[in-house]
């Protein structure tokens, strides 16, 4: 009985003892988060910021859960810009159940900053359901709703009945201006706007940076975003942030060598940045650096593993060095996206590809002509390509069918200071003709930032003598065979002034064959364009004009013919046509692309009396890059002279990269 009457009293003793344990134990936490609170609020009155982090961080150690710490310790990491330091407190406050109005406009705004915009939004609209006239707050809502294409137009709204409410406030009106830079269809009216702002608010840099940024994205108006990218000071905050715009602007304009020069000055003023650094690797290669730029991408790309873009350039640049290999085994290794990259060029660059083309013509002069083209081609040393091609043509006109056979081999080669050199041979054997040589070599480079020269010299067969290599003879010498030798030089600059592109290609050059009594080629073709993006399109608007002068017909045979005339063309030798051309570019999906080109013309000069000076063409053109290396298109062309003469012509492709 002792035994257990004192195991009872024991029990009991502790039973009482526990609470006085434990409680003062809490209480003392308490206690201790209380004091290191009140010597937070001390330090800040001070002006103290670090000292008082410090103390609120003693609070949480000793209360984790203490609001009034966790919303003012958030405050004052947001007061000293590390806002991103902030939003692990206020998370745990939501968590919480917080419900404090400004607790959910923080963390809802530090959210879209972070590009969590969905899940920001939900908690800005609390917020301005609780504070309905805070003009800051509904800004903040209406600007978070523009980043996601599914709210924009909400967001937009919100944003004009603010600034009827308030008409002045410069923060409204820049962040219409900013929504409506976003949609192409509303771009002109957020450059008028931001024209105004910048008028109005010369001093204002994150205005004019903004409407840089907008005029950047669209290649005419790049040279205006760049001037107002070195209108800011270099002694401004903001100057690092122009710095990255010019860098983008040159890097998309086709100027990677100044590109790289501004990168490296940057990074002397900030060797930590690893977004500067980062855009310097992918640089370096467009910049004719591609050995510095594997060594650079490969150190970031170990860095970020999980970075496609450093990937891409990666594979790109071992590519140029001719390491095809690795680069192969790079793009690869990545998936392939809703847009061609990295994984389809490096695999049509690098590997083995096969093809069919097929294309069908025919007139109203009752000439039709079938073609099937196999074609195969592989990589060589130093980055080339080799290709083969060939197969049958089938003729088929009022005087009799006949099969033609042509093959070609011709081999593209990048050359320092060359964008291209590509050298081609070819021949064509016709039933009972001699057979025919053609060559062709082709050099192009890069001009004018975002241009292409291109020069070729060539011997090659004229279309227009090919039916009459059948076999018809006169005084036993076989009639066509005519062989064009020739210059060709054209130029193509996309952005040249006002928005406009040029176009310029003529050939000057002499034919060979029997019975031409003039053989001297000439001809001219310019054109300006203009390219306008519209809803996810862009239409392309032109005014071209072609000259054209020449004198022979290989065709031109016949008894009616007088003897000293036959091969002599029998029309004015001087054709000059201009021609208002539309086209547009649709993108069906990421990887398909309708192409239609419609153009109305007017022959000016070289008329054959009897025939209308006007006429008509189109063209509608759909091509697919599609996934595991397969492309395949097809494609239409229309042309009537509105005189009785129409040519149509059929097209399909079908390739298969390995």
């Amino acid at each position: 009985m002792g035994i257990t009457r004192a195991v009872a009293l024991l029990c009991a003793t502790l039973a009482l003892m526990l609470p006085l344990v434990f409680a003062p134990q809490s209480a003392a936490a308490q206690g201790t988060a209380g004091a290191a609170r009140d010597s937070a609020r001390a330090a800040d009155l001070r002006g103290d910021r670090a000292a008082a982090l410090v103390w609120y961080d003693r609070a949480l150690t000793a209360n984790p859960a203490d609001s009034l710490a966790l919303r003012e310790s958030a405050r004052l990491l947001s007061a000293s810009g590390r806002w991103k330091d902030a939003m692990p407190r206020l998370a745990r406050l939501v968590g919480q159940g917080a419900t404090d109005p400004q607790v959910l406009h923080d963390y809802g705004l530090w959210l879209t900053w972070s590009g969590q915009v969905d899940s920001g939004t939900v908690l800005l609209r609390r917020a301005v359901t609780a504070r309905p006239d805070s003009t800051e707050w509904a800004l903040a809502l209406a600007q978070s709703l523009t980043w996601s294409p599914p709210t924009r137009g909400e967001g937009i709204r919100r944003l004009r009945e603010l600034e009827q409410r308030r008409p002045g406030d410069v923060g409204v009106a820049r962040a219409l201006a900013s929504a409506l830079s976003w949609n192409p269809s509303s771009r002109d009216e957020a450059s008028q706007r931001f024209e105004r702002l910048l008028r109005d608010n010369p001093a204002a840099t994150g205005i004019r940076l903004d409407y840089a940024d907008m005029l950047s994205w669209v290649g005419p108006t790049r040279p205006r975003a760049l001037s107002l990218y070195l209108g800011v000071p270099r002694d401004d905050s903001l100057a690092l942030r122009a710095a990255l715009g010019r860098l983008n602007v040159l890097s998309w304009t086709n100027r990677p060598r100044e590109a790289v020069r501004l990168a490296d000055s940057l990074l002397l003023a900030a060797p930590g940045d690893a977004d500067i650094a980062r855009k310097r690797g992918l640089l370096l290669a467009a910049a004719g650096r591609p050995r510095d730029a594997v060594r650079v991408l490969d150190s970031l790309l170990r860095a970020s593993p999980g970075d496609r873009e450093v990937a891409e350039q990666l594979a790109y640049a071992l590519q140029t060095t001719g390491d095809r290999r690795r680069a192969r085994r790079v793009a690869l290794a990545l998936p392939e996206g809703l847009a061609p990259g990295a994984p389809d060029w490096i695999r049509r660059g690098t590997g083995v590809a096969v093809g069919l083309d097929g294309v069908y013509s025919s007139t109203s002069l009752n000439l039709r002509t079938a073609r099937a083209i196999l074609s195969f081609s592989a990589p060589v040393v130093g980055g080339g390509r080799l290709a083969l091609a060939g197969g049958p043509i089938t003729f088929d006109a009022p005087d009799g069918t006949f099969t033609a056979s042509q093959a070609t081999v011709s081999l593209s080669q990048p050359v320092q200071g060359l964008r291209e050199l590509r050298v081609e041979a070819g021949v064509e054997q016709y039933p009972n003709a001699p057979t025919a040589w053609t060559s062709r070599v082709e050099a192009s480079r890069t001009v004018h930032r975002e241009g292409l020269l291109r020069v070729a010299l060539r011997r090659s067969a004229v279309e227009d003598s090919r039916r009459a290599a059948n076999g018809d003879s006169l005084d036993g010498l076989f009639i066509g065979q005519v062989r064009a030798n020739a210059l060709d030089v054209g130029l193509r600059v996309p952005s040249l002034f006002g928005g406009m592109g040029l176009q310029v290609s003529g050939s000057l050059g002499a034919y060979t064959g029997r019975n031409l009594r003039t053989n001297v080629r000439r001809e001219l073709n310019a054109s300006l364009l203009r390219s306008q993006p519209v809803r996810g399109t862009a239409i392309e608007a032109g005014l071209g004009v072609s000259l054209l002068s020449f004198a022979f017909d290989a065709n031109r045979f016949g008894p009616e013919v007088p003897r000293d005339e036959r091969g002599a063309y029998w029309s004015p030798t001087g054709f000059g046509n201009a021609a208002l051309t539309l086209g547009s570019s649709l993108p069906l999906t990421g990887r398909v692309t309708l192409r239609v080109d419609a153009a109305g013309g007017y022959q000016f000069a070289g008329r054959v009396p009897g025939y209308q000076a006007f006429n008509l063409s189109g063209a509608a053109d759909l091509r697919g890059t599609l996934r595991r290396g397969w492309d395949a298109g097809a494609g239409y062309f229309y042309l009537d002279n509105l005189g009785g003469f129409r040519l149509q012509q059929w097209r399909a492709l079908l390739r298969k990269s390995f």
